[in-house]
């Protein structure tokens, strides 16, 4: 849509400088295109557009805020709500006078580019970027540039969080109050029709029919979601050093073995991976391959605690079944490894490092995908 095309043909960047050019003539027939392509545009302003919207000073002392509790900060690391501070500085702390001006008439544009698109039928999503923003506020906090920079009204807005992305991954269970769709609903104590920024306050949770415990808890930190600075990704194996040690320990001096044997003391199982690691909620009796070390042909796999069928194929490779009534709950399950006594390196106990197996929600409701 640049007047000059040729000089954003390779842009990729997540600032909106390319909109400064942005060539009235092409709006409209863009605007076309999408339309008749039914997208759904998530702009993620609190990214893209950080330090121009209307409200950043505001952002700004929300996050920080939000990081003075010190339940929450008893599972988020320094290191990350540090570099969320880095990103919400003010432009003028990192960007020249020319830059800002450019980015800034960038912005102005695409707020009414989008503005124009939802005029026009289009739908647009609230999102938010960690590190961008802080989590669950910032999401709050795109909708309220989504009412008070692009022109949203306050329905349209809380549309755009809810049941525009449903909509938008053509899946029918969410997004809206109706028979049928899951039970996930948040009562506010504050109308957010009258005020976008009535959306935080927020009275209770209702998730698939329970109320939710919205307090922090120092023991979410626990392996699943602990935070490293080289990975934004939950570890699916827990105490991975504490297995590398154990194999340099106890494993033969020819290294693994294939065959599993029968010994007359067992060494302490290590597990390195299992697949698959994902399993939807109302799943059928599964089978998950566990790969690891010291297996013996006695072996025993446990989901969550509980004994379930193994079948030991060599040292390194175990078949676990997991029956279908273990897998009606969603969550986040272990999934370890026993062998028999006697140990034969007792100090490191009988039962393996965890594996964790996930079990998201499922969707009874999917819409058919739409003709392009």
């Amino acid at each position: 849509m640049a007047a000059n095309e040729e000089n954003w043909a390779r842009y990729t960047g997540l600032p909106p400088e390319a909109y400064s050019e942005m060539d009235e003539a092409k709006v409209g027939p863009m605007i076309e295109h999408l339309l008749g392509c039914n997208a759904y545009l998530e702009p993620d302003l609190m990214a893209t557009g950080r330090g121009f919207s209307k409200s950043w000073a505001r952002v700004q002392q929300e996050t920080r805020a939000a990081f003075t509790d010190p339940d929450l900060l008893a599972y988020y690391p320094e290191y990350s709500y540090r570099d969320l501070f880095e990103h919400q500085q003010s432009p003028e702390e990192y960007l020249t006078p020319e830059q800002v001006q450019k980015r800034a008439a960038g912005f102005a544009n695409h707020m009414r580019f989008l503005k124009r698109y939802v005029d026009a039928g289009g739908k647009i999503v609230a999102a938010s970027d960690i590190t961008q923003t802080a989590p669950g506020l910032g999401l709050h906090q795109e909708m309220a540039v989504f009412v008070e920079d692009v022109g949203l009204t306050p329905m349209q807005a809380i549309q755009s969080a809810t049941k525009w992305v449903a909509e938008g991954f053509r899946i029918a269970d969410l997004g809206s109050i109706d028979v049928g769709n899951l039970a996930d609903i948040v009562t506010l104590d504050a109308d957010p029709l009258q005020n976008i920024l009535n959306t935080r306050e927020v009275d209770t949770v209702i998730k698939d029919g329970k109320v939710i415990d919205r307090n922090y808890h120092a023991s979410f930190a626990g392996s699943l979601f602990r935070f490293a600075t080289d990975s934004d990704s939950y570890d699916m194996i827990d105490y991975q050093d504490w297995a590398e040690s154990l194999n340099q320990t106890t494993t033969p001096r020819g290294g693994r073995t294939a065959e599993a044997g029968n010994p007359a003391s067992s060494p302490t199982p290590g597990v390195d991976a299992t697949a698959p690691h994902t399993l939807m909620r109302g799943s059928p009796d599964t089978m998950v391959t566990v790969t690891g070390f010291n297996f013996v042909q006695r072996s025993q796999a446990y989901y969550d605690g509980i004994a379930v069928p193994t079948r030991v194929v060599s040292s390194t490779q175990i078949e676990a079944t997991l029956p279908a009534n273990l897998l009606a709950r969603a969550g986040a399950y272990p999934l370890t490894v026993k062998n028999p006594t006697p140990l034969s390196t007792p100090a490191w106990g009988e039962e393996s490092n965890k594996a964790f197996i996930l079990v998201p929600f499922e969707f009874t409701k999917v819409l058919p995908q739409p003709e392009w």
